[in-house]
């Protein structure tokens, strides 16, 4: 085994998750803010996930 391939490896799944994580932060800042807008025109969301988070809109 080569120290430095398995390090860099591991950057790079570590670099790989953060890069994921922040994609799907974004998505749920964006159907959180239009589950928002639904809301607030009297719509009921599909995302149970989302819905206790609507309330402080």
């Amino acid at each position: 085994r080569i120290k430095g391939l398995d390090s860099t490896g591991e950057d790079l799944l570590k670099a790989s998750k953060q890069w994921v994580a922040a994609l799907v932060m974004v998505e749920k800042a964006i159907k959180w803010k239009q589950n928002c807008c639904h809301r607030q025109l009297g719509r009921t969301t599909r995302d149970s996930r989302t819905e206790e988070q609507i309330d402080f809109c």
